[in-house]
């Protein structure tokens, strides 16, 4: 039986390299600058809507830099995709187009990282009153808005604000999640296991909340976000199992984080045909062969938390096979 769906569920799609911001902690390769056409994109799709897949996601770099952003969105609601997300932070977007945008499909995933000194140092710019004056707008307009906020040494004592700040502005759901040491400097920022432990038994007091969802990336066993909860109830991570990535120089991976492990290119092949090569895939899809470790294989929660997260193995570790750093046990 294969441990893997038959067509990807969740895709998201890096349209440009390109961004305004200059974040600590960006993943980005800012030295060459990669972008899909429209034509390209258009084709790409088509091709998702015939695969059936549920959730469509549009990220960057930023987003609102392609110049054809909003005709891609306004064709792509048109389509058959239940869900639509735009990752953006929200710097500038243009009001009377975003007003054309189908509400019930289009979510928009914002950047924010804390209150405004803390939020504008991590973004690298003075941002902040102009993003949630946007986010603002777009709640107004009846947008459904997730916040992302990147938890790390700069902003994990702001916890509480942040979620604050989410209610005041009236968001539908905050997704917390941890800082990745994508580039060594960043191993500097990132949380211990007891300041994740400090931010979950935090995050535990707001089980009651009904005025706003949240989201808390402990590590160890993913759950789905709340948007995704009608979909199915997944366990361990979804790349090369139910989600692929496609960047914006066509290639195609499992973990955005893991760029390095590529399964294809979409000017190579169509997405089918690289989504059931299996061996592009088996690093995250036989899981007993990648996490080569006795721990893992003989954990009673192996097929729940597959080994953890392989991205936070490889930077930490150096060993992509190695056990979860940030496993509880």
């Amino acid at each position: 039986m294969n441990k893997y769906f038959k067509t990807p569920l969740f895709v998201s799609i890096d349209l440009s390299n390109r961004c305004n911001l200059n974040c600590i902690h960006c993943r980005n390769n800012k030295t060459k600058i990669t972008e899909l056409n429209y034509n390209k994109i258009i084709e790409l799709i088509k091709e998702l809507e015939n695969l059936e897949i549920f959730h469509l996601s549009f990220s960057g770099g930023e987003p609102f830099l392609h110049p054809e952003i909003y005709d891609i969105l306004e064709y792509a609601q048109k389509l058959n995709f239940p869900k639509i997300t735009i990752t953006t932070n929200c710097v500038f977007i243009d009001r009377l187009k975003i007003s054309k945008l189908d509400r019930t499909k289009i979510r928009f995933a914002i950047s924010l990282d804390g209150p405004k000194d803390i939020h504008n140092l991590i973004r690298g710019k003075d941002v902040f009153d102009n993003v949630k004056e946007n986010i603002s707008y777009l709640v107004a307009d009846k947008f459904y808005i997730m916040l992302n906020c990147t938890l790390m040494k700069q902003n994990y004592k702001y916890f509480d604000d942040i979620i604050k700040i989410g209610k005041e502005l009236k968001v539908n759901q905050i997704n917390f999640s941890k800082v990745f040491p994508v580039h060594p400097v960043i191993k500097q920022f990132m949380l211990t296991k007891e300041d994740l432990n400090e931010l979950y038994d935090k995050y535990k007091h707001y089980s009651d909340e009904k005025d706003i969802v949240l989201f808390f990336d402990k590590g160890y066993i993913g759950f789905p976000d709340d948007y995704d909860k009608d979909i199915s109830i997944y366990m361990g991570c979804r790349a090369g199992i139910s989600q692929v990535n496609i960047m914006s120089d066509g290639s195609v991976i499992g973990c955005k984080l893991l760029p390095q492990i590529c399964a294809g290119s979409i000017y190579k092949n169509d997405i089918k045909t690289i989504w059931e090569n299996n061996d592009n895939w088996k690093i995250f899809r036989n899981m007993k062969d990648t996490v080569n470790n006795k721990i893992c294989n003989d954990c009673k929660y192996f097929e729940a938390c597959k080994g953890g997260c392989r991205a936070i193995a490889y930077y930490v570790t150096g060993n992509i096979s190695s056990r979860d750093p940030f496993c509880p046990l």
